[in-house]
Parts: C-alpha cells; structure tokens; sequence
C-alpha cells in the first residue's frame, strides 16, 4: 500500500532537517577542534617568544630561563620547554620532559622555515609541539640554538571529547524531535486537505447540488476545490441534461407504442373487413417508421458524440449539393407557396463529407419549410469569408423566442409545440445539423428575430483535411 502524503512528507521533512542538524553539528564540531588547536598553538607561540626573548639578551640569564620552565609546567595547561645546544654542560629542560617526551619525537626545525606545530602521542598522552632555531649573539652560547616546546592536552582533548558526546546526544534528540514537530506541523497543515475529504465524501446524489467551501484554504487547496465546483456543476448539468433527455426519449416513442397498441386493440376488438385491418397495419407501419427514424437519429448522434463516425473527406461543390437540395424541395416550397432563392459561388468548394453535408442542408431547409408561413421566402447563400466558408438559410417566418435560442440545438426541443405535434417532426434535425458541421470543424448559429425570421448559418474552414 503507498505511504499517506502525510507519511512522506514527515519522512522527508525528518531527514531534510536531521542532515542540516548532522551537517552544522559537524561543522561545529570541527569548528571546536580547530580552534582549541589554534589556541593551543598561539600558547606555544607565546612561551616560544618568551624563551627566545630571553636567550636572544647580550648575556642570558640561565637561572631566569629555568625559572620560566618550571612556571610553565606548573601551570593547568603543563608546556613543556627545551633549549638544545651544542654544548652538552648547558641544556635547559623542563623538569621529567626527558622522560615524558624525549627530544628525538620533534621534528628538526629548519632555518627561517614557515613555523610547523605538529601532534605527538607518547606513552599514551598527546602533546601539541613545535621546534624553533634561535640564532644566539651572546658570548659562550653557540651561534644556533634549538627551543622545543610541547604542551600537553588531556585536558583539552577531555574537554571535546565531552563536547563531542553532548554534540551525539543533541544529534540523537533533533532527530526524534525532527520527526515529532514534522508530523505535528505537517498534520496541521493538511486538516484542510482532510475537510475537502469529508465534504466530498458526504456529497451523494441527493446533495449533489451542494458545493464545497474554499473560503479559508490554502491557495493550492481552494484552486481544487474551485476546479471540483466546476466539476460538479458539469457533472450536474450533464445529469440534468440526460435525465431530460431519457423523458424525451421515453416520450417520444410512448406516443407512437401507445398509437400502435391502441389501433391493434380497436382491430381485435371485433371482426372487420380487409380494408380496415388494412388501415390498421398502415397506421402502425408508420409509427414503427417513425420509432425506427428516431433510434437511428439517436444511434447518429451518439457515434457522432464518441467520435466513432469516420468520414471519408473528399473536394464537395457547394453550388451542386445546394442545388441538389433545392431541386428535392422545391416541390414542396411550390406546394406551400414559398420561394426558394439561391445565390451561390458556383466556385466555391470544401473538402467534407457530400452526403452529411446535403443532410445538414436538408435539415435546416426543412425546418424553414415548416415555420414559413405561405407567400414569403428562403433564402440559401453560399459565400467566402476570408479563411471561411458561409452556408445559411434564411426565412421569413415569424422566428424564434428569444428565451427559446439557447436551446434550438437541443435534442427533442421544439420551440412551436402545437405545430410540432401535427407535423410529427422529432426535434432532432437542428441537433443532428450541428454534430455533422462539428465534425467538419465548422460552427453552426442562429439569428433569429420575433416576426422577422430566422437565418441558421454554418460556418466550414475554406481548406479542411480529413479527421479520423
């Protein structure tokens, strides 16, 4: 099972924040030593120049330098001083330093050489040493003489290694403490991340109209519960437009299923001649044609909507498809007594599909047909617009509700009922005009004026290619 977000975040926190501690702690530590060295150092540098201010006088008082040797092993820190000659009656030593550490563990100094201090161990103690030629003028003291000065450093070196175990022990500590206050601080910071859970947790579909509350969210936390309102309110106008979508559906096909059931029960109901059970079975021949029309308009626009329809593109002629159009309707308008007028490119063409594209056309013409009332017109355009092509269809009807435009494409709407009813029609075609211009990544709108008519445009890309 992965770990919680929480888990690895105090993980990473608690390491994050024990190698800094780690990292300073060394640096402290090395810090410490080096500069208790340097002390050490500048000690031996100290009692070097004392030494040497003493020997380097006209006539060096053997009995003050001896003096300052035993001064200087009595002391806390216990530094050790020689003065080597070539004279073997006239070595000054701090007393038992033969012992403690003898003169062949230093290194030999060189003439005005960098000062060198250098660590010894012996007999089981550490010193800090250094060796320094001193170049005498006094008479009777050899022209070069050696000064070895040592020191010893157990107590420094008890003092680190105290230091060092305090140092392990707040090292040990920091990382439980890492790990408690990164939990504590990260816990914290994700209650709101568990409030967002809660609240979608108790979201269901009978409080699926309430949202979640981003007042007081961090920024990251209240742009997702932003993005999952919106997802919401989709997810509910899609359930809102299904469900109605299901009554139209169950609508539309009750009607024809309770004429059918109805004509058979009349027919059964008594015996009657061959002309009446001929009336009867045209009747629900024409109701299953109008069942079968709606499942294939909806079986249309569901592949249309998963993108299953693969259109075979090829160059269409505008002016022929138009023209095709209106030659099949023009009986129709003459019946109705409503012209039909043309004004087209006979130029203009578009790679797209010629049957989709006759059945777009078809559909917006026939729905001018039925709310054009006699004696007025339609008019089919075809013309560039730039990068554009125009297909519209305009009439002179009484036009459209302005409450009723938004949703003219809408599956099963009719904006006139009554008319609707009597003439059968399905409130499909504007829908079904719609998917096949988004399949030829056009644009379809409608502007539509109570009393003054309506004009339905599609607007198709002048040089498309094939999708799918």
């Amino acid at each position: 099972m992965p770990a919680s977000i929480a888990g690895r975040l105090t993980a990473w926190f608690c390491a994050s924040a024990f190698t800094l501690v780690l990292v300073a702690a060394f640096v402290l530590y090395d810090a410490v030593r080096a500069t208790v060295q340097w002390t050490e150092d500048q000690v031996l540098e100290q009692h070097l120049i004392e030494i040497r201010s003493l020997l380097q006088t006209s006539k060096p008082d053997t009995a003050m330098i001896a003096h300052e040797l035993s001064e200087a092993a009595d002391g806390p820190r216990q530094v050790l001083i020689r003065v080597l000659t070539n004279l073997p009656d006239l070595v000054l030593t701090t007393p038992d330093m033969d012992k403690r550490l003898p003169a062949t563990r230093f290194q030999t100094p060189a003439p005005s050489a960098t000062p060198h201090y250098e660590t010894i161990t012996e007999n089981g103690f550490r010193f800090r040493a250094h060796s320094a030629l001193v170049p005498l003028q006094a008479e009777g003291w050899p022209k070069d003489t050696v000064v070895q000065v040592a020191m010893d450093t157990t107590l420094d070196d008890m003092a680190i290694d105290r230091f060092r175990d305090v140092l392990v022990t707040v090292i040990l500590l920091s990382g439980a403490l890492c790990a408690l206050v990164g939990w504590f601080i990260i816990r914290r910071q994700l209650s709101p991340l568990r409030r967002v859970i809660h609240a979608t947790a108790s979201i269901e579909r009978a409080t699926a109209n309430e949202r979640l509350v981003t007042a007081g969210l961090p920024t990251e936390l209240a742009h997702l519960g932003l993005e999952f309102n919106h997802m919401l309110d989709r997810l509910e106008g899609a359930y809102s437009r299904l469900r109605q979508y299901a009554d139209n559906v169950a609508h539309e096909l009750r009607s024809p299923i309770n004429r059918m059931l109805l004509n058979v029960e009349v027919a059964l109901s008594k015996s009657r001649d061959e002309a009446s059970y001929r009336d009867v079975l045209e009747n629900t021949r024409d109701d299953m044609q109008t069942m079968a029309q709606i499942v294939d308009n909806l079986l249309f626009l569901a592949r249309a909507d998963s993108d299953e329809v693969q259109l075979q593109m090829e160059p269409v002629r505008l002016a022929e498809e138009i023209a095709n159009v209106h030659e099949f309707y023009s009986a129709l308008a003459q019946e109705k007594g409503i012209e039909l007028q043309i004004r087209t490119d006979p130029e203009l063409v578009i790679v797209g599909h010629a049957m989709l594209l006759r059945r777009a056309l078809s559909n917006l013409l026939s729905n001018a047909l039925s709310h054009t009332p006699p004696g007025q017109f339609i008019d089919i355009t075809a013309h560039r617009d730039g990068d554009s092509v125009v297909v519209a269809v305009a009439d002179g009807g009484d036009g459209i509700e302005a409450e009723d435009l938004p949703y003219v494409f809408d599956r099963f709407f009719r904006g006139d009922r009554s008319r609707s009813s009597s003439e059968r029609r399905l409130g499909l075609g504007l829908s079904i005009t719609k998917s096949i211009v988004a399949m030829h990544h056009g644009l379809i709108a409608v502007v539509s004026t109570k009393g003054a008519g309506t004009r339905f445009s599609m607007t198709f890309p002048a040089s498309m290619r094939a999708h799918g």
